[in-house]
């Protein structure tokens, strides 16, 4: 395969999601594992978590991506396999621009800009320039509830986690990734390129996410739930980074609709994503259990749909499911 699907059983993503649930931040806590139901109270120190509650309420008015991407996205995709890491990461976050921060990791900056180039990020993360004070003093706060978090409750329980984390990093692998191409199917059924050498599963335990995004190539998938449910959303969700990144961003036909609607385009991705998807998961001989996926759409999800059975480009089914979602 020349573009694998791996699987990572990471601390920082699991560990920021812990926090982030422990805080009661961006409504995590409604999508917590039910292991852990009865026991959120006692993963934060009350006096740090009562720093957010006020706080919080005022990011509601703020774009959502903007503490999605600070104090998840950013951090997770950049630190290293540490809670060092992370701080590291979260400290310069609080001075300095996202775009100077990623810039010290190039490795990681080559995908990134291939998600979002530099001239569209500032959109991504709901301002441009450096953190305001508000955001300084917001991220401040979570570095402390981070090493709390870690140091009084984290640390203990990722020690029983990871071992679980990677009996299912195996299994998935070897059952359903190990023999066949999923990327190149999806490239020669879209015609577009995948922009990133693999995609990479991220195995999640605290949150009943699936395709969290943790920017360019790297999704977050719970790892609990059925397998093939974990696979048919993985399969989707490359498409998703197939319709949205710097190629569609920069397309003459996307590009356009990306300006004009943001949320209409990618409702669009997901539609023309999951019909496509259709096709992948019975060619593998497995059960359809998206069927009911996206209704909250309503009647434009099926005429989308529809529009993947015409024999033309994907850039031009873009175009023809964006006009439709206008309805």
């Amino acid at each position: 395969m020349n573009k694998p699907v791996i699987f990572s059983t990471s601390l920082v993503p699991n560990l920021l999601q812990h926090v982030l649930v422990g805080l009661g931040v961006g409504r995590f806590q409604d999508i917590v594992n039910p292991a852990y139901q009865g026991e959120l109270d006692a993963w934060i120190q009350s006096n740090i978590k009562s720093k957010f509650s006020h706080e919080f309420q005022k990011i509601e008015g703020v774009s959502s991506s903007t503490w999605f991407a600070l104090l998840y996205q950013i951090p997770a995709y950049l630190a290293g396999d540490s809670v060092t890491s992370l701080l590291d990461v979260l400290e310069m976050m609080r001075t300095e621009t996202p775009l100077d921060v990623i810039s010290r990791f190039p490795e990681k900056q080559k995908l990134v800009n291939e998600y979002i180039p530099h001239h569209a990020f500032a959109q991504y993360v709901g301002f441009s320039g450096s953190p305001s004070t508000f955001w300084s003093g917001i991220l401040t706060d979570f570095i402390e509830a981070v090493k709390n978090g870690h140091e009084q409750s984290y640390k203990e329980m990722w020690n029983d986690i990871r071992p679980k984390l990677d009996l299912k990093k195996q299994t998935l692998r070897d059952q359903y990734f190990s023999e066949y191409d999923w990327i190149g199917w999806w490239e020669e059924r879209t015609g577009i390129q995948f922009p990133y050498p693999h995609f990479n599963v991220e195995l999640i335990d605290t949150t009943t996410t699936q395709g969290t995004s943790l920017l360019a190539e790297r999704d977050g998938f719970y790892a609990y739930a059925d397998p093939l449910k974990i696979v048919t959303v993985v399969s989707h969700e490359i498409c998703t980074h197939l319709l949205y990144n710097r190629q569609t961003i920069e397309n003459e036909i996307t590009g356009p609709l990306i300006e004009e609607d943001l949320e209409r385009y990618l409702r669009t991705v997901e539609v023309v994503s999951w019909a496509t998807n259709r096709e992948i998961i019975r060619r593998q001989g497995y059960s359809w259990t998206m069927e009911k996926s996206f209704d909250w759409i309503g009647k434009a999800k099926d005429d989308v749909a529809s529009v993947i059975e015409e024999e033309t480009t994907f850039w031009e089914i873009m175009a023809k499911g964006f006009k439709i979602m206008e309805t």
